[in-house]
């Protein structure tokens, strides 16, 4: 009686939680949806959600299976209410952090200072939900390992890219480029151009068009602007594709992957490797202190390069500021599409989506060219624009922007 009562309970808890987290992450897209960005410890945390909620989805399957043993469920029990607690912390976090549509200017403002200082406390909500989700896999797996004949299927392919796509997105011609190079088995491109002119929103549109036109596709999203971060990057790779020895805390990240791409049977897969501008990240061996944490000391000969297959299954296409760090990592310069600036007729186009209608074509024209074309300067400016409307035109922030760099750099700097 008292191990059917638990059941119930444990069952009732995960419908629950997954329908408060789902809650949760809806709330974080509507943030970055409506506030154009967010901190980026947010949008870590927007990536581990969806994991954390599969496994509870998986776990409450071998309940319901009755392929879970009675201690199993006991023993998930706590793991499924510290999971509801970091829930819980986490949407406190972003009703008291987060800057919303409804508040005031000052405590939106207020709101915006404060939020910068919680990438600590997310990032330690996202570190206790990864081993809540190792916890609820491994007995998840074990349970299925018991029934005879049974297969663990495997995961459907998917995204981790950590970012919305921009419904704004204003076609350029690189995509075109990137496709044609892509096209080809085990290959590599690389978008190259200043910072701001629009290089990852290229990248994220290309990554979203590649799973609406191929959903047998795996895409994957590598920040490549630390050694650290790309590490990160390959984890996340392997809780999607829970790849065997992915919940195995003294795993060989990067080589687990590396097997795992070159793997034909895997299936097809684009990686982007994003912010890869720093050529010491690639190209010089991975620190000693790292690689011994990790357990595995011969690790450290091999620089981060040496981990980006090229494998006939797979395509990787870089974002880069640097055009030697994106030939070293392409091998042609035939591969590398440099972005510019956009052209008058897109930069208006994208002022018009971001601003919506109503700005005089004179002073819109007058303001992209002032903003250089670069489309991450007029999302700011469309941004700043149309969230202090009407005290703020297009037609005001032109002549403060004429007035001084200092009024210049404090307009361009606002979210």
């Amino acid at each position: 009686m008292a191990e059917a009562l638990a059941v119930v309970g444990i069952v009732a808890n995960i419908v629950q939680l997954v329908d408060f987290g789902t809650r949760v992450l809806k709330r974080l897209n509507q943030y970055q949806s409506s506030l154009a960005e967010i901190p980026e410890a947010f949008r870590h945390i927007k990536t581990e959600l969806p994991v954390l909620l599969d496994a509870l989805r998986q776990t409450k399957a071998a309940i319901d299976a009755g392929s879970l043993h009675d201690e199993s469920i006991k023993a998930l029990l706590p793991a499924v209410e510290g999971c509801s607690v970091q829930i819980k912390v986490l949407d406190d976090m972003i009703e008291k952090e987060l800057p919303a549509l409804s508040n005031s200017w000052s405590r939106r403002g207020r709101k915006a200072l404060r939020s910068l200082r919680c990438d600590a406390k997310v990032e330690k909500i996202i570190a206790v939900i990864r081993g809540y989700v190792q916890t609820l896999t491994y007995h998840a797996a074990a349970s299925l390992k018991d029934l005879a004949g049974y297969t663990l299927p495997p995961p459907t392919p998917s995204s981790t890219v950590p970012f919305r796509r921009d419904d704004d997105f204003v076609s350029r011609d690189s995509l075109t480029k990137i496709r044609k190079i892509c096209a080809r088995p085990a290959a590599r491109a690389a978008l190259v151009g200043l910072g701001g002119v629009g290089k990852s929103q290229v990248a994220i549109e290309y990554a979203y068009q590649v799973r609406d036109e191929s959903p047998d596709t795996w895409v994957f999203w590598v920040h490549a602007g630390t050694q650290a971060r790309f590490e990160e990057g390959y984890r996340r790779i392997t809780e999607a594709t829970r790849m065997e020895g992915w919940d195995n805390p003294k795993a060989d990240v990067l080589r687990l992957v590396r097997s795992w791409l070159c793997d034909e049977s895997n299936g097809r897969w684009v990686m982007v490797v994003d912010n890869a501008d720093d050529l010491d990240v690639f190209f010089h061996p991975l620190s000693s202190q790292r690689a011994v944490a990790a357990g595995n000391p011969g690790q450290a000969a091999e620089p981060l390069s040496d981990f980006l297959p090229q494998s006939p299954n797979g395509s990787i296409l870089v974002t880069s500021r640097s055009q030697d760090v994106a030939y070293r990592l392409t091998g042609s310069y035939t591969s590398i599409i440099e972005v510019k600036p956009m052209d008058d007729d897109d930069a208006l186009a994208l002022l018009e989506k971001k601003l919506g209608s109503g700005a005089a074509k004179k002073d819109a024209v007058e303001l992209v060219h002032l903003l250089d074309c670069m489309p991450l300067a007029i999302t700011q400016a469309a941004t700043f624009v149309k969230q202090r409307a009407p005290r703020m035109t297009v037609s005001r922030y032109v002549e403060e922007l004429h007035r001084s760099d200092h009024d210049r750099a404090r307009l361009l700097g606002c979210q």
